[in-house]
């Protein structure tokens, strides 16, 4: 996907193909950061040479990796919303179709047309581009049955089946592609389940692109949502959620009002921890009995918090994700948040939903009961 992707690469649409690449990356990987951090470099070399301005192209990468990280069913941040609202991802993803999903739309089409009116160099290198496909051909086997894991899963998901069953059955699926087609032994297979993929193709980018995966490399972010989970949990108990909020619904009294002040205090939870994590869990143990006070469903809960705090981890430079994408893309702070269009795009789309009122009165079908969870 990431090969297809570089062959749409071109001056004028530099911006939207970077969008997308990138956004089609994250939702394959699930990891906005492995992306930055690799692909994201490849693309900020790419704009150097086109001309682009780098902030511009380096909000246009920050867009399609936090959009992709929002919407892949690998990702953390979404399945952790999920879970804290006790919902199923797929419902997550369902309810993000008319927020982040026309945002997205108008974030395409923002940096589509603002390409064509940005300068570009009168000699556009474009080696990068044919080093990176080359690297790739090199050292893969490409069919179009590669493409089976993917769709696999997007085709389960979108029929809700549950999310464990579809992912196993995307790793089944490419582990026999992997021995069949990319010659793998079982005992490398088996390594890199457990240990991560280590790719060896000679280029420095794509290796740091490929290389990654394996159950230990989720041991730190259980660690640290450990962590969050039981400094919520402490706070909750000793009532310091509880007294916040009483003060809230003292002034909040509809539905749009509560929708726009769980914004405005997942967005300033960001802002003091720095985390997303702790701002999801936060703000939905939070919320949770004020939604169900005013009979508003919990997966707008879940959605509102998602959308307001998921890319501000890309956004805000003292969170780990932006001090990523600053050192990964070379630009300086704050230069890149206002052409980060997918952020704002679907934010103002939640504002919108909300106050319009087109949001769920009632429970949706499929609630996870805390045993479940």
């Amino acid at each position: 996907m990431i090969y297809l992707g570089l062959e749409l690469m071109h001056p004028t649409i530099y911006l939207f193909s970077a969008f997308l690449l990138c956004a089609i990356a994250s939702i394959v990987t699930g990891s906005s950061w492995a992306i930055v951090s690799s692909l994201g470099i490849a693309l900020i070399g790419i704009a150097s040479g086109l001309g682009v301005p780098l902030p511009i192209a380096a909000g246009a990468i920050v867009s399609g990796c936090f959009l992709g990280d929002k919407w892949s069913p690998l990702s953390d941040t979404p399945n952790l919303a999920a879970a804290t609202n006790r919902r199923d991802i797929v419902q997550i993803f369902t309810s993000m179709i008319p927020t982040s999903g026309i945002g997205a739309i108008i974030a395409a089409a923002a940096f589509l047309i603002l390409g064509f009116f940005l300068p570009h160099s009168a000699n556009t290198d474009t080696s990068g581009i044919e080093i990176l496909k080359s690297g790739l051909q090199d050292s893969f086997s490409f069919n179009i049955f590669l493409l089976l894991p993917v769709i696999l899963v997007f085709i389960l998901a979108a029929r809700k089946v549950a999310i464990m069953p579809v992912l196993a059955g995307g790793v089944a699926i490419a582990s026999i592609e992997a021995l069949l087609f990319q010659k793998m032994s079982l005992v490398d297979l088996s390594s890199a389940m457990w240990n991560g993929y280590v790719a060896d193709t000679g280029n420095e980018i794509l290796d740091s692109l490929l290389s990654r995966g394996g159950v230990m490399s989720v041991a730190e972010l259980i660690m640290l949502l450990f962590a969050a989970l039981t400094f919520a949990g402490i706070i909750e108990k000793i009532g310091v959620l509880d007294a916040i909020m009483e003060k809230l619904l003292s002034i909040i009294h509809n539905r749009p009002v509560l929708i726009f002040s769980t914004i405005l205090t997942t967005i300033l939870t960001v802002l003091l921890s720095s985390s997303v994590y702790v701002s999801i869990i936060l703000n939905g143990k939070m919320y949770e009995k004020a939604y169900n006070k005013l009979e508003l469903d919990n997966i707008v809960l879940a959605r509102t918090t998602l959308e307001s705090s998921a890319y501000l981890g890309g956004m805000i430079p003292w969170s780990g994700g932006a001090m990523l994408v600053i050192s990964s893309l070379n630009v300086a702070a704050w230069s890149y948040v206002p052409w980060v269009f997918g952020f704002y795009a679907g934010l103002l789309m939640t504002i919108i939903w909300g106050f319009t009122g087109h949001f769920s009165a009632k429970p949706l079908p499929g609630t996870l009961s805390d045993e479940e969870t």
